[in-house]
């Protein structure tokens, strides 16, 4: 009888596969999978060590990013792990909203689920389908704070602002619009006999391997259990609700994937009851600005959009949280941000200690991004690269064997020129709408120099260090070095000398941090 060699291939950990999180080494026996092992650990940031450096308030953004498809979900776990530690009484209105968003936010990750998962089984029509739905739900949070991913809109004692009439409206819309969805995806994919073949019978966890495995969310659920924690817990206003917990029979694929649709149901259903009876009142508790619970500990979990996300905070009776964990001491002096900034000028760490700029991330999690030629989108501006791609293609030959791929690549540079070119007007024509309702003659002069700078920058080069003549870093940031400036006139002249010493520095040490940064670690 015939057989196979058994090979191991490594799945991951690069973003095509896994998103970088992890690296799965699969033994594979011809198109069997006989054996998986995975690898951790790949991108882990030191958020809950982040944290016990922030207050209570700074920490929730670290939040948004733990699950970034989740960050509505994530902010309320956090939240009222805090107003429990500190006794805060959440106004019954921001539950309210608060239910709304994150049932919102669950429906807009089974999105994410169905539109990869079709993807992955070869179907990129799916795709575009379910994230042109999701793209509604982030419509409506940008409506709701002003952002679409992380929204950093559930804060400690509430929400930031109420909810417009706008954004309750529409989402009313979208929930009416839920049963026309859904019958479109059954018709897309439920009712297509491909699409079932390759799930029903994959994939099986059994329900005693789930318990034991100690899953939770919708695969627990596709697996035979019951288990919900908004109907365990009833945190918040979800005892006050009526809705049904979705079960699986066979906890194979296909279940995974009908419960998700099943729970969208069940998600425009809460949405609907809280839309019908939402009350008035506060959005906002009276929490203090700086915020000390009493000495304590507290935990708080919620039904996060895959699964249970809990919370455990210690309070040493300061505006920080502290938690006790031997392990974690060991890393003081030793995380890779502190060995970044060994290597730091005293001028950059002076910067970045007041908020003058900050590296971002990006010393965490090796982010990877690459741009050049700063100085010459300063000289030339945008408008100027459009007018050297249209040049380009101009000299193009049609014969040419490389043709087809020389012509998208400059499109693609134009596209995104001009994309950020309509970004700046639009930031320009938002701060004369601004200036001409603003009674404060000084602020009115502000925001009219804003659009004027606006207007010309990133279309055109930079005429003076106001226009970011000076920035030779990197051009985001130097937008926002501009705005501060607007904002604080009296600074200037220490800020930009301050900047100065910033660019001199890494113009002058930049390759050599990053060989000595590669080299330590």
């Amino acid at each position: 009888m015939a057989t196979t060699e058994k090979f191991v291939l490594n799945m991951g950990p690069q973003h095509p596969s896994t998103h970088g999180v992890l690296q799965v080494q699969v033994e594979l026996d011809g198109e069997n999978i006989v054996g998986a092992k995975p690898v951790m650990g790949y991108l882990h940031r030191g958020i809950e060590k982040l944290m016990e450096s922030r207050t209570y308030q700074q920490c929730v953004p670290f939040t948004d990013r733990l699950d970034y498809v989740s960050s509505m979900n994530n902010n309320l776990g956090f939240c009222m792990a805090v107003e429990k530690l500190a006794g805060i009484e959440v106004p019954e209105r921001a539950q309210y909203i608060r239910t709304i968003c994150c049932e919102l936010n669950r429906i807009a990750s089974h999105h994410v689920f169905i539109g990869s998962l079709t993807n992955d089984l070869g179907s990129a029509t799916g795709m575009i389908y379910a994230f042109r739905d999701r793209e509604k739900i982030l419509d409506l949070f940008n409506i709701i704070c002003g952002a679409r991913m992380t929204c950093h809109y559930i804060r400690i004692g509430g929400v930031i602002a109420d909810a417009q009439d706008e954004f309750l409206q529409k989402t009313e819309e979208f929930i009416n619009y839920v049963p026309e969805m859904l019958d479109e995806y059954d018709r897309l994919f439920t009712g297509n006999e491909i699409f079932q073949k390759r799930m029903q019978g994959t994939s099986i966890i059994s329900k005693e391997d789930a318990l034991r495995f100690g899953m939770s969310g919708p695969n627990i659920r596709a697996s035979g259990w019951d288990y919900d924690i908004r109907k365990i817990d009833k945190y918040g206003i979800y005892g006050k609700l009526d809705f049904d917990i979705p079960v699986g029979k066979t906890g194979d694929n296909w279940d995974r994937y009908i419960i998700r649709l099943q729970e969208i149901v069940e998600s425009a259903k809460i949405i609907r009851q809280c839309l019908d009876n939402m009350p008035e009142g506060p959005f906002m508790a009276k929490v203090p600005k700086m915020l000390k619970p009493p000495k304590g500990d507290a935990y708080h979990r919620v039904e996060n959009t895959r699964g249970e996300l809990g919370f455990y905070i210690v309070s040493d009776g300061t505006n920080k949280p502290y938690r006790v964990h031997e392990a974690y001491t060991y890393w003081k002096g030793r995380t890779t941000s502190e060995l970044a900034a060994s290597y730091m000028a005293p001028e950059t760490r002076t910067a970045i200690e007041h908020n003058i700029f900050t590296p971002g991330n990006y010393f965490y999690n090796g982010v990877g991004h690459v741009t050049v030629q700063y100085e010459k989108v300063l000289a030339i501006g945008y408008r100027g690269i459009i007018e050297e791609a249209n040049e380009a293609k101009a000299k193009l030959r049609f014969g040419d064997g490389d043709y087809a791929r020389r012509t998208h690549f400059l499109d693609a540079v134009i596209l995104s020129c001009e994309a950020v070119i309509n970004y700046a007007h639009r930031y320009a024509a938002l701060c004369r709408s601004e200036a001409a309702s603003c009674a404060d003659v000084t602020r009115r002069a502000e925001l009219e120099r804003m659009a004027q700078n606006c207007d010309r920058v990133p279309e055109y080069g930079a005429r003076d260090f106001y226009n970011q003549k000076h920035q030779t870093v990197r051009y985001d940031i130097c937008k926002a070095y501009t705005l501060d400036i607007n904002l604080n006139p009296d600074v200037r002249p220490r800020l930009c000398k301050t900047l100065e010493n910033v660019i001199r520095f890494v113009n002058n040490h930049n390759r050599r941090f990053r060989h000595n940064l590669h080299q330590k670690l």
